[in-house]
């Protein structure tokens, strides 16, 4: 039986009958894009089988997909982006999902992309995150809502910041004209050359 075989991205190597389950599978998830907080914990079942758990990790690699397409600023270029274990100096070891590993938190890594600070975890703009209950949570509302908040918070800092540099000029000022005043011309020129 001659096999014809796709030769682009996440479909190379597979035949036409799984190209449109596949397929499928995509559009389903784009409907939906959350799994269920059940199908999640189901990947630490001793009863999970091994194609549930397959299933399970392929709807979990369409909402994170889902999740960095929303979230992540280009920079510019085609970005890429795969899971934080991932070897990123050899092209041929990506990342994958592990449960044990991303319980909590899943990280994020890549390149030509950042997320928007608090989420964004590197100082190269290739590392970043967000919480694993995002797989089956709305997380749109909660992520504009901690990026303002984080916004918010480093620009009342920068305020502060303001404030204490205003303040302590201020002090300073008052502090020269309360030696100028007790000495006489000759000793606040001293002072000064000094």
């Amino acid at each position: 039986m001659n096999r014809k075989y796709l030769k682009i991205g996440p479909l190379m190597g597979m035949n036409a009958q799984e190209v449109k389950d596949f397929i499928k599978k995509r559009d389903n998830m784009k409907k939906t894009n959350k799994i269920t907080k059940d199908q999640f914990d189901s990947l630490y079942s001793d009863t999970v089988t091994k194609k549930q758990y397959d299933d399970i990790i392929e709807l979990i690699n369409g909402r994170v997909n889902y999740i960095v397409e929303e979230l992540a600023i280009s920079k510019g270029r085609r970005f890429w982006w795969d899971f934080d274990n991932c070897q990123y100096d050899c092209d041929e070891s990506g990342g994958e999902f592990e449960p044990e590993r991303y319980k909590e938190y899943i990280g994020i890594g890549g390149e030509d992309f950042d997320f928007p600070e608090p989420y964004d975890l590197g100082d190269n703009g290739c590392s970043a995150g967000f919480p694993t209950r995002w797989l089956w949570e709305d997380f749109e509302e909660e992520f504009k809502s901690e990026v303002k908040k984080f916004k918010d918070e480093k620009l009342a800092l920068k305020e502060k910041t303001k404030q204490q540099t205003q303040t302590r000029k201020q002090k300073n000022e008052a502090l020269k004209a309360s030696a100028k005043a007790k000495l006489t011309p000759e000793e606040w020129k001293a002072v000064r050359l000094k």
